[in-house]
């Protein structure tokens, strides 16, 4: 388990192992290729997109240098913990794209 952080939602984002072991076998060009862009999407990214009628929060940046320009979407749920009502927010997938338009933008920095 690895826990980044995260300024946008004010508390660190977990990575389980099993969702790692996911990323990597769906996306081995994000997880194991490029660990760093992961953790630097979550904290420092170009917007925080949400997909209609989903609860998901998708964290989008650019890397010109990847692939020769592709978009990290870090995809995001929050959840209670059922014994201490902590809330905790853990990556569901994380993936490479060329495109981002089924993430609509919620939050840009300044």
């Amino acid at each position: 388990m690895t826990w980044f952080p995260c300024p946008y939602l004010g508390r660190p984002v977990e990575l389980t192992g099993e969702r790692e072991h996911h990323i990597e076998s769906a996306h081995p060009d994000l997880l194991p290729a490029n660990p760093s862009r992961l953790e630097e999407t979550i904290a420092l990214p170009d917007y925080v997109g949400s997909r209609e009628a989903r609860t998901e929060i998708g964290f989008v940046r650019f890397w010109p240098d990847l692939l020769g320009g592709r978009w990290v979407v870090v995809v995001v749920v929050g959840d209670r913990d059922g014994l201490s009502g902590t809330l905790r927010y853990w990556i569901v997938t994380a993936y490479v794209a060329r495109q981002t338009r089924t993430w609509r933008p919620v939050w840009e920095p300044n």
